[in-house]
């Protein structure tokens, strides 16, 4: 029998361990990093982002109509 994963506890454990801690800021603060360098490469990168909101919102508003499209299909 497969148990539950206590998530939050072990979340909590491991960023309890000091060496567990810095080695997540790093590497957070590491792909943070990344992404303002991928971010600065794509001069139209507000306007991408823009319009994938736009579509996730417009999406999200019409879930309901395109699950029944999706079944009907």
């Amino acid at each position: 029998m497969i148990r539950p994963v206590d998530a939050e506890g072990l979340a909590a454990r491991f960023i309890a361990d000091e060496a567990h801690e810095s080695t997540h800021d790093r590497l957070v603060w590491g792909m943070r990093q990344n992404r303002d360098m991928a971010v600065a490469g794509v001069p139209e990168w507000e306007e991408l982002r823009e319009q994938a909101s736009q579509i996730k919102e417009h999406t999200l508003t019409h879930l309901d109509e395109y699950l029944e499209q999706f079944e009907t299909n």
